[in-house]
């Protein structure tokens, strides 16, 4: 079993999969709008409550700073980012953790075009399985193509 997921501060995008098919993906979030590192926590329990610690495989997108880019995210945000991935790493110690880099898995493409790739690579039944969550959907979609890009890469 393996678990990919987008990592963020209040949610995360979730990917399961089991013999490389995909089981289920979603939204996993926290209910409350604390601070850091509250929420950190709040998320992580949130996560770990809703698909548990059983897996063979923990995949995590780790955060990048692209300096001297307009219209990204700023550090301070990163850094947080970077201490949920960090807390995710600790509830998963007893896995196989694996991070990649965005630039490693998805080649920087918008998030509509990550969206567009990993539905032409489900089957029907696969697409049934995923729970869309709005405006935050693309968390979900990149989880699924974080899992996917392990499964196809890791052989």
């Amino acid at each position: 079993r393996l678990l990919a997921i987008d990592p963020g501060l209040r949610a995360c995008g979730i990917a399961v999969f089991e013999d490389g098919c995909l089981i289920t993906a979603k939204l996993v979030k926290s209910n409350k709008k604390n601070p850091m590192p509250e929420a950190l926590t709040d998320t992580i329990n949130a996560l770990v409550k809703d698909v548990g610690k059983k897996f063979d495989v923990v995949v995590v997108e780790q955060p990048m700073i692209y300096p001297g880019r307009r219209g990204k995210a700023r550090a301070s945000d990163i850094l947080n980012l970077t201490a949920v991935v960090g807390a995710i790493v600790a509830e998963y110690r007893k896995c196989k953790v694996v991070t990649f880099k965005p630039y490693e898995w998805k080649k920087q493409v918008p998030k509509h075009v990550v969206e567009y790739r990993v539905r032409k690579k489900l089957s029907e039944g696969e697409l049934k399985k995923i729970k869309l969550a709005g405006a935050l959907s693309h968390n979900i979609w990149d989880a699924i193509g974080l899992g996917m890009h392990y499964i196809n890469n890791s052989t």
